[in-house]
């Protein structure tokens, strides 16, 4: 047996054509060739069941098509990522295998064992399709696509499963404008050729889109249709489908009745909860919708200022009353207001410092001597830290330093220490000429107030922990309408200077006297409180695990935090409703804590989906590399070149697709490449009069364990759907 390879919609080399062509029509060996599927993104549907065959094909469309030997079809297709999909029967019965990478199918004029010549049928050129939309026309057979298992806590809430069971999923893609009378059908986030990506059950509730590995159910099927969270989603379907919300619910609604839902617009948060919130809106002047789970940061990161030296103490729990906060806007988006307003509001309750450039001595400070040298006087001079907050905009800079910026790792090092309980963060300043009395020594308690624009951002800023002590305020769906520009014209700015001093006074209600020592303060709850606090915090939980794979990796770094976090909002929004030094938190304070800090979170979670290029594993399935460097190292895999046998790509080739993939120049992918080479990432080796490249034997291994579904974890294979609080 000889193998030719004659690269598709290619001429080839002229002596293997000829090759082919004499043993395509000899006779004796009879004539029997494959066509290697994979390459040129070709696949090739390989039919199995005549039944399976009928109803397919009506989903896909004309291409080039052969009759096998068997008699039944190979439909040939050009895909944007070829993949190998086995259908079976749940007794694994093969129904039919689409053939990608490293496969292959009989080509047209060879013989059957049974006699039967392979056939061309359907002579016409070979359709382009994308492979999500392949898979969704075998979705009724392929019931692993659709997953089915259901989180435990659903389970727990009877009125998600009221409107899970009253529902139908293609009432709501219909009222979306989406066409059900055919199924698979369009996906409404994504443009395909085709338009039958989206598959969808009523029976199960469930639906998967192959094209862009979305699924779920009824609920994450309206968020994101109607771009809303989950508690919105379910006050609606509750509507639509007449079912009356059960105490608990209502415990979570403002006292006052609410509107109509249909009048109601798309996003929709509850803040009735938080004293004087609406003064602080009207005092940030923000135009748009969707600015309230900012507004919640804001407030509770700044009704923290006023409780800053408190150490909270809950069971073996330990926390201060500070929130951190990352805000995320564009360009003309309000930025200006959020930090001119966050600086006069903190700038009422102490000093406020706001960088203008990095130095670690400018943070910390340091000890100046103020008498002579042989009779020194020295005294602390403490830096931005020793302030009641910090406010840095366009802190892209600080949070992606790497090793480059000495500097700015020394910054996030001192950083991460100072946002540790006030009790237990001491900043230490000493220079080696300093005996044991001339340190600068102190416990700061400023609060950090960053501000960047929706860049996107490397897994190595969330991992290496800084990231991760700060709550997220961003919003990918915030609008400004015509209504807002022409407001900014008629409106006056009594308002804004209303809702400014209104909050202040608010504020210095709240303002206790800042102690010189940490005040550590036992939080006092009944027992059926804390266990309320336990059960918001796993719904949080699960709510991350099933939001993607970033979300879920990111819920595993942040379990501690996100307690921190539920017992300071508790104990802020105590604090503030009743105007006391310590209140007890009562199980209504932890439930309007569990309403903001989801919604927050929901948006953290999104930023993370959004801007995050990679994921979350430590480098581990691709043995370090990250970013580009990945889609590099995948684009070696869609191409087949996993070993020096299998290889057919050229450096040259690897050389001109990293140019496209990094947007670098040929001299830096050339000192890119031998790093690649000396990570083991890829190996190269000159093969007659050409060298080639593939991939490592540690990525190949990763990569088949992927396939196998040993690294999945159990989040991944349990139900994608969303979660309640």
């Amino acid at each position: 047996m000889r193998t030719l390879a004659i690269p598709l919609g290619s001429f080839g080399n002229e002596e293997d054509i000829r090759a082919l062509v004499r043993h395509a029509v000899a006779e004796g060996e009879g004539g029997n060739y494959g066509v290697v599927t994979g390459e040129a993104n070709l696949v090739a549907v390989d039919f199995d069941n005549a039944e399976v065959q009928e109803k397919v094909i009506l989903k896909l469309p004309p291409t080039f098509t052969v009759k096998t030997g068997g008699g039944l079809s190979h439909k040939y297709f050009v895909v944007d990522n070829p993949e190998n999909v086995k259908v079976q029967t749940e007794g694994h019965d093969t129904l039919a295998d689409v053939q990608g990478p490293k496969k292959q199918v009989i080509g047209p004029g060879s013989t059957h064992p049974n006699g039967n010549k392979y056939v061309v049928v359907d002579d016409i050129p070979i359709a382009k399709i994308s492979m999500g939309e392949i898979k969704a026309a075998f979705s009724p057979w392929r019931k692993d696509d659709v997953k089915t298992n259901v989180a435990n806590f659903h389970d727990k809430d009877l009125v998600v499963q009221q409107i899970k069971n009253k529902t139908r999923l293609s009432t709501i893609l219909s009222d979306a404008g989406i066409d059900t009378s055919k199924n698979p059908t369009r996906c409404p986030w994504h443009g395909s050729k085709g338009g039958q990506c989206l598959s969808f059950d009523d029976t199960k509730g469930l639906w998967k889109c192959f094209h862009c590995d979305q699924g779920g159910d009824v609920f994450t099927a309206y968020m994101k249709l109607h771009n809303c969270d989950f508690i919105t989603a379910k006050l609606a379907l509750a509507k639509s489908a007449n079912i009356t919300l059960d105490t608990p619910q209502k415990v979570m609604e403002d006292k006052k009745e609410p509107r109509d839902l249909s009048e109601m617009p798309t996003l929709q948060y509850k803040t009735g909860h938080l004293p004087c919130f609406q003064n602080l809106h009207d005092a940030l002047n923000l135009l748009g919708e969707g600015f309230a789970p900012l507004i919640k940061l804001q407030w509770y990161h700044t009704v923290g200022i006023t409780q800053r030296r408190k150490v909270l103490k809950l069971g073996r729990l330990e926390t201060d009353c500070r929130t951190n906060i990352l805000i995320v806007l564009p360009s003309g988006q309000g930025k200006n207001s959020f930090m001119y307003e966050t600086k006069t509001q903190a700038e009422k309750l102490g000093n406020v410092s706001i960088p203008t450039s990095y130095h670690s001595e400018q943070f910390v400070g340091k000890m100046i001597n103020r008498g002579s040298k042989k009779k020194p006087d020295w005294i602390p001079n403490k830096g931005y830290f020793d302030s009641c907050a910090i406010l840095i905009d366009e802190c892209r800079e600080l949070l992606e330093a790497d090793r480059r910026s000495p500097g700015l790792l020394e910054i996030q090092k001192y950083m991460r220490t100072a946002l540790n309980p006030v009790h237990k963060n001491q900043i230490v300043k000493r220079l080696t000429e300093h005996t044991a009395t001339e340190i600068l020594a102190y416990n700061p308690d400023t609060s950090f107030t960053l501000l960047t624009q929706p860049h996107n951002f490397e897994p190595r800023i969330v991992e290496s922990g800084l990231f991760r002590r700060f709550l997220v305020g961003y919003n990918p769906a915030l609008r400004i309408e015509k209504e807002d520009y022409r407001a900014r014209f008629m409106e006056t700015d009594e308002k804004a200077t209303t809702g400014s001093a209104e909050f202040t006074t608010f504020l210095s209600k709240l303002m206790m006297r800042i102690n010189t020592e940490p005040d550590i303060t036992k939080v006092r709850t009944a027992p059926d409180t804390v266990e309320l606090m336990a059960t918001v915090h796993e719904h949080l939980l699960s709510v991350a695990q099933s939001f993607g794979k970033k979300s879920s990796a990111y819920a595993s770094m942040v379990g501690w935090q996100l307690q921190e976090h539920l017992v300071r909002f508790s104990f802020l929004g105590a604090v503030a409703r009743n105007e006391e030094q310590n209140p007890e938190v009562s199980c209504v304070d932890v439930l309007h804590a569990g309403i903001d800090l989801y919604e927050i979170f929901m948006h953290t979670l999104m930023y993370l989906e959004d801007k995050l290029i990679g994921d979350l594993d430590y480098g581990e399935t691709y043995k370090g590399a990250r970013g580009k460097d990945v889609s590099v190292l995948k684009w070696l895999e869609q191409q087949g070149a996993l070993d020096q046998r299998s290889s057919k790509v050229s450096i040259a080739r690897v050389k001109t697709e990293m140019i496209k993939l990094l947007g670098k120049s040929l001299p830096q992918v050339q000192r890119r490449l031998s790093t690649y080479i000396k990570n083991g990432w890829v190996v190269t080796k000159q093969v007659r009069h050409e060298s080639f490249a593939w991939l490592g034997v540690f990525l190949v291994l990763c990569l088949s364990l992927l396939d196998r579904n040993l690294f999945r974890t159990s989040t991944e294979r349990c139900s994608d759907e969303w979660c309640a609080v």
